[in-house]
């Protein structure tokens, strides 16, 4: 898995006492284009004052473990990472009288990750308008769904969403096109290593403004029934006053 260590095997028929010396060379890569990682060399001449020389190490993430006077030369890479994925050929150099070349059978390293997702972002993009994008990694590539406000699951790839992959990386991004609701988005991605999940609490301008014009209008509406029923009363009011007023003239004439 990225991250951990692994140990790849390497033996062969440890040199005798008239050794001088002992090179060890691991590449990487097809036969063609292999580079070395790891060259070590080991120095017998001198019984009494073994000397060690490494001249090659990769990143300062390998390391020889094995016992070269025991015919081991094992290698270990610490640190995996995606791209250490390849053929690794193991050549020891016993140098005596005459050279003798001995060649390791080909080991083959697979680095596998579980689904991870390394960012969810909001943002708007001049195309496509309003989006969330949701970058994800894994080997092998991690699917990508969606939680939308509601708990509804929304599927990678749908009328609103795509997944695409990034050349030369085990990425995948998923992007939701145009999110119509406020509330909290969920990236969920997943692999047969693992699964991984991230929030996003989104506040979608449209919808609070379509959500704040009904309120304004009701509330427009209320006042304004309001004041047609105080005008109202108070247009029965005053006729009222009128008519109690015409009424004690009346009584005023008749009394004189």
């Amino acid at each position: 898995m990225k991250g951990d260590s692994v140990t790849l095997p390497c033996t062969f028929t440890p040199p005798d006492r008239f050794a001088s010396s002992v090179t060890v060379l691991w590449m990487k890569g097809d036969p063609y284009t292999e580079c070395t990682v790891f060259n070590h060399t080991r120095f017998l001449a001198a019984k009494s004052h073994v000397t060690n020389l490494v001249t090659v190490n990769k990143e300062d993430r390998y390391e020889l473990i094995g016992n070269l006077i025991q015919g081991d030369a094992s290698l270990r890479i610490s640190d995996l990472q995606l791209n250490d994925t390849n053929d690794y050929f193991c050549h020891v150099h016993i140098k005596k009288r005459r050279r003798e070349n001995v060649i390791q059978d080909v080991t083959r390293l697979q680095v596998a990750a579980l689904a991870t997702i390394l960012e969810l972002s909001a943002g708007r993009n001049n195309a496509s308008g309003d989006t969330i994008v949701c970058r994800v990694e894994g080997k092998p590539f991690a699917s990508i769904t969606w939680i939308v406000p509601g708990n509804r699951t929304v599927p990678g790839n749908s009328t609103n969403t795509a997944v695409t992959r990034v050349p030369g990386k085990y990425q995948s991004v998923g992007t939701f096109f145009n999110p119509t609701l406020s509330g909290t988005y969920s990236c969920v991605a997943a692999n047969k290593h693992g699964r991984d999940v991230r929030l996003l609490h989104l506040s979608v301008e449209g919808v609070e403004k379509s959500s704040i014009v009904p309120s304004i209008v009701l509330a427009l509406l209320i006042i304004s029934l309001l004041f047609i029923g105080f005008t109202i009363w108070m247009l029965k009011r005053g006729e009222l006053h009128n008519i109690n007023s015409t009424a004690g003239r009346e009584g005023f004439v008749i009394m004189w």
